[in-house]
C-alpha cells in the first residue's frame, strides 16, 4: 500500500508520456527491446513529443543504449533514489512481458502509483486475468488507447482512480491479510 498515490489530472493538451523500470536482467532488456520494436514506433508516430523514461539499470544497457542513442525522446534515467519521482514523470507504464517468471510487482506499483499499465497477453497472464491493464496485441490499439488517455482528462482521472481501487483491493494490505486469516482459519 505504500506505493497507493493521490492521482492527479493531466494538464490539458500535454503529451503523454511513457516509462518502464527495472534492472538490467535480460528479461527487462528483453522487454525494453520489445518496447522499442513493436511499440515505439507507433506513439512517436501517433504522439511525436511523447518521451519514453526508461529507469534503473537496464536503461545503462550497452544493446539499448545503441538501440536509443539517437532518439532525444526517450530519457535514460538509471538508478532512482525514489519510485515516486519516476512516476511523476510518466502517464503510462509500458509492461510488456516475453520471459514469464511470476507476478510482476513493478506492473502493480504502476496502477498503485495511479498510471496506466499497457502490457502484452503474456504479461495479463503472469498478473491474473482480473488485474487492471491494457492489453496490447497491436499499434493500432495501442494508438487507440493513448488517444483515449489523451482525448479526455476528466474520464482519463476517473479511469486511473478506478483502476488503483482495483489494483488495491487485489493486491493491498487489506487483502493480503484477509487472505492470511482465511487460510489460517481454514487450516484451524
Amino acid at each position: 500500500d505504500y506505493a497507493a498515490s493521490e492521482i492527479k489530472r493531466r494538464a490539458h493538451n500535454t503529451p503523454v508520456n511513457f516509462g518502464f523500470i527495472g534492472g538490467s536482467m535480460a528479461a527487462n532488456v528483453q522487454a525494453v527491446s520489445y518496447i522499442l520494436e513493436h511499440w515505439w514506433p507507433a506513439i512517436k508516430e501517433f504522439s511525436p513529443d511523447s518521451k519514453l523514461f526508461l529507469a534503473g539499470s537496464v536503461s545503462n544497457n550497452e544493446l539499448l543504449q545503441q538501440l536509443t542513442f539517437f532518439d532525444e525522446n526517450i530519457v535514460k534515467l538509471g538508478f532512482v533514489d525514489d519510485l515516486a519521482d519516476f512516476y511523476r514523470q510518466i502517464d503510462v507504464a509500458l509492461n510488456p512481458v516475453v520471459v514469464a517468471g511470476g507476478l510482476n510487482f513493478k506492473s502493480v506499483e504502476a496502477v498503485f502509483y495511479g498510471k496506466h499499465l499497457l502490457t502484452n497477453p503474456l504479461g495479463q497472464k503472469c498478473l491474473g486475468e482480473s488485474f487492471p491493464c491494457e492489453v496490447i496485441e497491436s499499434p493500432k490499439q495501442l494508438t487507440d488507447v493513448v488517444g483515449q488517455i489523451e482525448a479526455n482528462a476528466h474520464a482519463d482521472l476517473n479511469k486511473r482512480r478506478k483502476l488503483q481501487q482495483l489494483a488495491i483491493k487485489q493486491f493491498g494490505n487489506r487483502q493480503a491479510c484477509r487472505d492470511i486469516v482465511s487460510h489460517l482459519n481454514f487450516v484451524a
